[in-house]
């Protein structure tokens, strides 16, 4: 008997849909996306199962802010921006390519250091659950009491 539960979502799945939000136009709602990644993908999700993955929701959230944003700027007609309107936004497109350039530089040098960090705690039999465990809380008031 075949169920009718898709697959999990697998870091491949993941990257598919993060660049079906990435490309997004238009209005953006969570049934939108959960038609399109269907039609693309021919894979049928729940919201609930995209909210699983943190990965997901930032895009989707990065995105729904562009969305409204380039919504908001469409509305007003090109023709109603002063000279200056458009140098200042000419002039925060190009600061914001130099920041994707310096973040997509960042995220590959991260990148390549997770590889040797995961390389190396595989090689020394640490697990992926080990390497999660949350860090130990400190007890700031032991640190007061001790110094007066």
């Amino acid at each position: 008997m075949r169920s009718n539960r898709s697959i999990n979502i697998t870091e491949e799945y993941r990257n598919k849909i993060i660049w079906i939000i990435d490309g997004w136009q238009g209005k953006l709602t969570w049934d939108l996306l959960l038609t399109k990644i269907k039609r693309q993908t021919g894979l049928k999700y729940t919201r609930q199962a995209l909210s699983k993955h943190p990965q997901i929701i930032d895009a989707y959230q990065r995105r729904k802010k562009v969305v409204t944003k380039t919504k908001l700027v469409e509305e007003r007609s090109a023709a109603s921006y002063s000279q200056a309107e458009i140098q200042a936004i000419v002039s925060r497109n190009n600061q914001l390519k130099i920041e994707n350039e310096q973040l997509r530089a960042q995220n590959e040098r991260l990148m390549l250091k997770f590889v040797v960090w995961s390389t190396n705690a595989h090689t020394r039999g640490l697990t992926e659950e080990f390497l999660n465990r949350p860090l130990n809380s400190i007890d700031r008031d032991a640190t007061k009491s001790k110094a007066s």
